[in-house]
C-alpha cells in the first residue's frame, strides 16, 4: 500500500502528465530540429523582413500581399533575434510552441464542455502534442500554427454567446459580440478565407433572430440582434480599413493577392472534359498524389495537382492584365468568369467539388515537409508501414466521427434552440452545453469544408481545423463509452 502511495502522485493526474510529456517532447525538438525555408515559407520570410526593415507602408505598397499577422509575428522574431544575437528561427520556434501549448489548453477546455472522460481527454491531448502534422506546423515557417487558438476560441465564445442570448438581457452580450468579432478578425488576418466563412458561420444566429421575430419574442430578438450587430461591426471595423489601405497604396481593394485567380484556376480545371481515367484519378488524389500514382497514370494525377490549377488561374490573370483590365477590376472579372464556367455544367462542377472536398479529412501526414527532424524521427516518418497506416487510420476516425457529429446534432437539434418556450429560466439551458458546443464545432467544420471546396486543397490547408477533428473524435468515443455504460 505504501509503495502505491509513493507512485500515485506521478500518475494521479493523467492530463497533467500529458502536458508535461508534450512539453518535454517539444523541448527536445526545439533543440534537435530546424526549419527548412522554401516555397511559401520563403514568401513569409521575405514579407517579415519587409515589415521589419521597411515598415508597414512598404508592405502595402508592394501588395496586395499575404495575410499580415504571420509575417508580423516573424518580424517580431527577427527583431528579438537581432537584439539577442541568435537566429530568428529559434525565437519563432519558441513562439510557435507557445501557440501549440495554448491549443492544448483550449482543447482541454472544450473537452470538459463535452464531458469527455479523463482517459479520453488525456489520450486526445497526448495525440495533439505528438501528431506529426501538428508538430510539423509548430516547427515549420507556415502560418497554420497561429490559427489553432483563434478557431478553438471561436467555438468556446460561440457556445457561451448562444446560451447567453437565450437568457435574460445582459450587457455581457455586447462584450461577447465584441470578443467573437475580434476572434474572427484575428483568424482572418491569419487566413483570409474566414472572410467567406464568417457569413456561413453566422447563419444559426440569423435563424435565431428570425425565429424570435416570428414568435414576437422581443427579449430574444434584442439579445440576438445585439450580438449579431457587434460581431459584424467589430469584424468590418478592422477588415474594411485594411482593404482601404491596400486600395490607397497599391490600387486594389482586397485583403490578399490570390483568392480570385485561385478560384478561377480550380473552376477552369473542374469544368474541363472528364473521362473515366480522370474521374478515377480524382478519387485517388483525395488521399494524396502519392496514393493517386498507385491507381492512375502520372499524367492523370498531375491534372488534379496544384500546378494545373495554378497555371490556369495565373495564365488568366496575366491575360487580363495584358488586356489592360483595370487593376481594381481584375478580381471581380475573374469571379464573373468562374461563375460563367460553372453555369455551363453545374452538375459536373458540383460532383467534382464534392470529391475535391475530401482532402480536408486527410489532414494527418508525416510528409508535409519543411522541417529537418532528428535522423530517427525522419526514418520513422519515412517508414511506409507507419506513415500510410497512420494517415489512413486518422482519416477513417475523422470521417466516421464527423458523420456521427452530424447525426448527433441532427438528433438533438431541438435542444440547441428551445423551441417550446424560449424561457430564460429553463434549466435545460444549463444541461445542454455539450450539445451546443458540438453544434458549433459542426457549424464551423461545415463552413470551413464548404468554403474550401471551391479551391485546391493542400494537406496543410486542413490543419487549422485539425484540433477540432481531434475533439470530434474524442466526442465520438465519449458518446460510445456512455452508451456502453448504460
Amino acid at each position: 500500500m505504501t509503495h502505491r502511495n509513493k507512485k500515485a502522485p506521478i500518475f494521479a493526474n493523467p492530463v497533467l502528465t500529458v502536458f508535461l510529456l508534450s512539453i518535454a517532447y517539444w523541448t527536445y525538438l526545439f533543440f534537435s530540429s530546424s526549419m527548412v525555408i522554401r516555397y511559401d515559407s520563403l514568401g513569409y520570410e521575405n514579407l517579415a523582413s519587409l515589415i521589419y526593415k521597411s515598415g508597414w507602408i512598404q508592405y502595402f505598397v508592394t501588395g496586395p500581399n499575404r495575410e499580415p499577422m504571420y509575417p508580423w509575428v516573424i518580424s517580431i522574431s527577427m527583431r528579438l533575434a537581432d537584439q539577442l544575437g541568435v537566429s530568428y528561427h529559434e525565437i519563432q520556434k519558441f513562439i510557435q510552441i507557445i501557440f501549440l501549448f495554448i491549443t492544448q489548453l483550449l482543447t482541454f477546455q472544450i473537452l470538459k464542455k463535452l464531458r469527455a472522460p479523463d482517459a479520453v481527454t488525456a489520450l486526445t491531448l497526448l495525440y495533439l502534442g505528438f501528431s506529426p502534422a501538428l508538430i510539423n506546423s509548430a516547427f515549420s515557417l507556415y502560418s497554420e500554427i497561429l490559427a489553432y487558438p483563434f478557431i478553438l476560441g471561436i467555438i468556446l465564445a460561440s457556445a457561451e454567446s448562444w446560451k447567453l442570448i437565450q437568457k435574460n438581457y445582459s450587457p455581457k452580450i455586447f462584450f461577447f459580440g465584441l470578443g467573437l468579432g475580434l476572434l474572427f478578425v484575428s483568424i482572418t488576418f491569419v487566413k483570409a478565407v474566414f472572410q467567406c466563412i464568417l457569413p456561413v458561420f453566422l447563419i444559426p444566429f440569423f435563424y435565431l433572430l428570425l425565429k424570435a421575430l416570428i414568435k414576437q419574442n422581443k427579449r430574444l430578438f434584442f439579445n440576438t440582434g445585439a450580438l449579431f450587430f457587434m460581431v459584424i461591426l467589430t469584424f468590418n471595423a478592422f477588415v474594411i480599413p485594411y482593404k482601404f489601405l491596400n486600395k490607397k497604396y497599391n490600387g486594389v481593394y482586397a485583403f490578399t493577392d490570390r483568392g480570385a485567380w485561385a478560384l478561377y484556376g480550380n473552376t477552369a480545371r473542374r469544368m474541363q472534359p472528364l473521362d473515366r481515367k480522370k474521374v478515377i484519378a480524382a478519387f485517388a488524389f483525395t488521399a494524396g498524389e502519392g496514393v493517386c500514382r498507385r491507381f492512375a497514370e502520372p499524367m492523370e494525377c498531375a491534372f488534379w495537382s496544384s500546378g494545373t490549377s495554378d497555371n490556369l488561374g495565373f495564365s488568366k490573370l496575366q491575360e487580363l492584365t495584358h488586356n489592360n483590365i483595370p487593376k481594381d477590376k481584375i478580381d471581380s472579372t475573374l469571379i464573373d468568369l468562374s461563375k460563367n464556367l460553372i453555369l455551363q455544367d453545374p452538375l459536373q462542377y458540383l460532383g467534382v467539388t464534392l470529391i475535391m472536398s475530401f482532402p480536408l479529412f486527410f489532414w494527418e501526414s508525416t510528409k508535409i515537409g519543411f522541417v529537418d527532424y532528428p535522423a530517427w524521427l525522419n526514418k520513422l516518418y519515412d517508414w511506409g508501414m507507419f506513415k500510410d497506416r497512420l494517415r489512413l487510420f486518422i482519416f477513417l476516425m475523422t470521417f466516421i466521427s464527423f458523420i456521427y457529429l452530424i447525426r448527433f446534432v441532427g438528433k438533438n437539434r431541438s435542444k440547441v434552440i428551445l423551441e417550446e418556450s424560449f424561457n430564460p429560466a429553463d434549466s435545460s439551458l444549463e444541461d445542454n452545453h455539450d450539445i451546443v458546443t458540438a453544434f458549433f464545432i459542426l457549424n464551423l467544420l461545415l463552413a470551413y469544408v464548404v468554403v474550401h471546396s471551391f479551391f485546391y486543397i493542400l494537406t496543410r490547408y486542413a490543419l487549422p481545423i485539425a484540433p477540432l477533428y481531434l475533439i470530434t473524435i474524442a466526442f465520438f468515443f465519449t458518446r460510445m463509452i456512455s452508451r456502453i455504460q448504460k
